[in-house]
């Protein structure tokens, strides 16, 4: 049935932004050693919650923390410095730090404007599935060789906050790319979700009375939140 099937597939549509009604959004921020990672979460979150240090890897551990983004639950996550590392402890924050990358749903890959890019910088690139580019330290003079920035990205000062609103409005619009509407039904659980794509498997084989049931059962233990 072409009028159920559109249903679902509009229900299912909105379940990426449903689930993050109740569980936030994970932006992880990497990048090299000493590129301002740690100052880049404190600017975004108006207080020191990470340990700043002009000492290159001073962020061992992953700094998480919690915030609204044009009123959206989001939890940022400060990772070590990626380079190549010998010592044990460095290199356990770099492999956490990676994991980070794994398990958000983007990424703030920072440069620093005052430094050349190196080869590190571009292998952190590569390895970001969905990365937003944020040049950090506009407040210092630029290295030459600048030329070879990623393009587009987000000039920023963490020291200044200078371009950190233009920054967290295109997160937002990244993030929450289409809003529903208001009275919109948004499954909001994993459950609700995974029974909306099996109604959605029986309907496809033309199984419109078990779909049914299962759509049943789903509303009759709590349905999809309206906004």
């Amino acid at each position: 049935d072409a009028e159920a099937m559109n249903g679902l597939n509009q229900l299912l549509d909105r379940s990426e932004l449903g689930l993050h009604l109740v569980a936030p959004w994970r932006i992880a921020i990497v990048g090299r050693p000493n590129v301002g990672k740690s100052s880049l979460l404190n600017a975004i979150l108006g207080f020191e919650r990470a340990i700043v240090h002009e000492t290159a890897g001073t962020t061992r551990d992953l700094v998480t923390a919690s915030t609204a983004v044009h009123g959206w639950p989001v939890e940022f996550a400060d990772s070590a410095g990626i380079r190549r590392a010998d010592e044990a402890i460095e290199m356990a924050g770099v492999e956490r730090a990676r994991l980070a990358i794994t398990r958000s749903d983007c990424q703030l890959v920072v440069f620093d404007r005052s430094q050349p890019v190196t080869c590190e910088d571009d292998e952190i690139l590569k390895t970001c599935p969905h990365p937003i580019v944020v040049v950090n330290k506009v407040d210092l003079p630029a290295a030459p060789e600048q030329a070879c920035l990623p393009v587009p990205s987000f000039p920023v000062s963490a020291t200044t906050q200078a371009g950190l609103s233009d920054l967290i409005r295109h997160l937002g619009a990244v993030l929450v790319a289409n809003p529903s509407g208001h009275f919109e039904a948004v499954p909001f659980t994993h459950r609700q979700v995974g029974a909306l794509q099996k109604a959605k498997r029986l309907v496809s084989r033309g199984e419109l009375q078990e779909a049914g049931s299962v759509l049943g059962e789903l509303l009759g233990g709590g349905g999809v939140q309206r906004n």
